[in-house]
């Protein structure tokens, strides 16, 4: 056998065997380096579904179409894979034809051996080519790829690669060299900018120019061809074969484009858009285009026949909406604190078990956007970070409503008189579930508690709610609400912790700050008024794709 190791990412082997079981069939999704073959990725497809460079547009450079899964698959070529039941429906796995040994790893641990072995290349430009105006398809000439029109210029290293580099026998890990003690270009720290070059000169023989001129009455128009594109390219891969690698893999983004095109039989198409998706279980993004022209409710078709079918998503949440795609460079500059709770230490209680919030929510409290809602607003600000959830999960597109645009949504359900608005009134638990059905079309439960003691005795139906649901939780008793971001429980003594995100605090976007001071952080039983009465809002994930 050519490699070492065989590693399989532990929640594809997971999605294998119910497949498998369900008689699907489909590709593999490979890396690989001298040593080591990792299996991070299935496609479903069926064996007509030919060639498989149609599914390989859909991979970021580095990663292939690596062998099959199914009933009666067939590896092709020695370094293929193939992923099959046995008669006692365990998983077999085979290199070529030879049953071999594998290893279990998690995404994690996949994406560390990514990191350690690969650099991360974002290759970012605008191309502009010229097509035709007719009834036709549309169509991104090949020529775009020639090696004698394109280069790369890594920024950081201010190194340009085009067909004639010589590089000698220099590897690609040289780009890690230190300088100053500092690492200019790293692949754990995020991907190498790259920019994409067309030529306009060259250092041929120049001739005497000749003009020939052809009459038609055909049209044509300028096309942008905007490039983002995701490389891995191994450490160990010489310098002076960087370009073509790069080449490859624009070849791929392009040929997506195509693929977007196809569906448009006018010029006034929307330009392809390239978006990267990194769904549960995958170690890395993958690469879907998609039209400009078009809206996310235009798409769903696309999304829940071809996506969620062919990577074997359930089409009952989102997953490949714009709003769930990755950022390859994310904006820095945003002016909310995301995810707050990372990083914390977890409580220590016997046989406790953490159940969180799933996904991404932004941090609103006190103060923010210039509103003096001190004293007032607190149950408003976690209004805003339970929609907050819903936006970053693409299960809305509405904007965070203000404290008086939610006013005036619960005078419009009938729940307040119009004089409310403009008031600085306080609203509770019950309110933001009408708000949450009035603005997004979001159901929730009630869970009503006589009295604050009594809360360490709900840990397990909290916990019940972060395993099926995963939202955050808004909490008002007294005069104060809160967010709940999940809880540390345990089966075995009934003891629970808290996860607090706390709408009162007045200070700027420091992390330490609201983590050390206690703002987002584990609380005790002691935390909530023993005494008073309590109601959670605990929003329900509507089933949509």
């Amino acid at each position: 056998m050519r490699f070492q190791q065989v590693l399989i990412v532990k929640p594809l082997l997971e999605k294998l065997e119910s497949g498998l079981k369900q008689a699907k069939t489909g590709l593999l999704v490979t890396w690989n380096n001298d040593d080591i073959l990792l299996v991070t990725g299935c496609l479903q497809c069926s064996e007509k579904d030919e060639p498989k460079v149609q599914f390989q547009n859909f991979l970021p450079g580095g990663f292939h179409i690596g062998g099959r899964f199914g009933t009666s698959c067939k590896s092709i070529d020695d370094d293929e894979i193939s992923v099959q039941l046995n008669e006692e429906k365990n998983v077999l796995v085979k290199l070529s034809s030879n049953v071999i040994q594998y290893e279990v790893v998690a995404s994690k641990e996949a994406s560390e051996l990514l990191d350690s072995s690969t650099i991360q290349f974002c290759v970012k430009g605008n191309l502009t080519t010229t097509l035709p105006v007719g009834n036709g398809l549309i169509q991104i000439p090949s020529e775009i790829l020639s090696n004698r029109n394109l280069a790369f210029c890594l920024e950081e290293k201010k190194l340009l690669l085009h067909d004639a580099s010589d590089f000698q026998t220099t590897t690609c890990e040289s780009l890690l060299e230190k300088t100053k003690g500092k690492q200019t270009v790293s692949g754990s720290s995020g991907p190498v900018k790259c920019k994409i070059l067309r030529r306009t000169s060259c250092h041929e023989t120049k001739y005497v120019p000749t003009i020939e001129c052809n009459q038609n009455d055909q049209k044509v128009v300028k096309f942008p061809v905007c490039i983002e594109m995701l490389s891995y390219v191994n450490k160990t891969l010489p310098l002076n074969k960087l370009y073509d690698e790069l080449r490859n893999s624009l070849s791929r983004q392009i040929n997506s484009f195509n693929s977007c095109l196809r569906k448009e039989t006018r010029i006034k198409c929307g330009v392809p858009k390239f978006l990267y998706f990194q769904p549960y279980g995958w170690c890395h993004p993958i690469a879907i285009s998609y039209p400009s022209n078009k809206s996310d409710m235009d798409l769903l078709d696309f999304r829940k026949n071809t996506l969620h079918s062919t990577f074997l998503v359930p089409d009952t949440k989102p997953v490949f909406r714009r709003k769930n795609a990755i950022a390859l460079f994310p904006n820095k500059e945003s002016l909310l604190l995301a995810n707050t709770h990372i990083g914390l230490p977890t409580p220590r209680i016997p046989d406790g078990k953490l159940f969180l919030v799933k996904g991404n929510y932004d941090y609103h409290h006190y103060m923010q956007d210039r509103m003096d809602d001190n004293g007032w607003g607190c149950a408003y600000r976690s209004l805003q970070t339970l929609i907050s959830w819903f936006r970053n999960q693409a299960y809305t597109e509405e904007k965070i409503p203000t404290h008086k645009e939610i006013q005036q949504i619960l005078v419009d359900v009938g729940d307040k008189p119009k004089e409310f608005v403009g008031t600085r009134k306080w609203i509770g638990s019950i309110e933001v579930s009408a708000v949450l059905n009035q603005y997004l079309g979001i159901t929730s439960k009630i869970m009503f508690v006589s009295q604050g003691s009594e809360l360490t005795n709900r840990g397990r139906e909290l916990a019940m709610h972060f395993t099926n649901q995963g939202t955050p939780i808004m909490i008002g008793g007294g005069v104060l609400a809160h967010t709940i971001l999940g809880v540390c429980f345990s089966e075995t003594t009934g003891e629970t912790r808290f996860l607090i995100l706390d709408p009162h605090y007045t200070g700027g976007e420091d992390l330490k700050v609201i983590q050390d001071k206690g703002w987002c952080g584990w609380k005790g039983p002691n935390f909530w008024n023993q005494t008073a009465y309590y109601n959670l809002c605990l929003p329900q994930v509507p089933e949509m794709c």
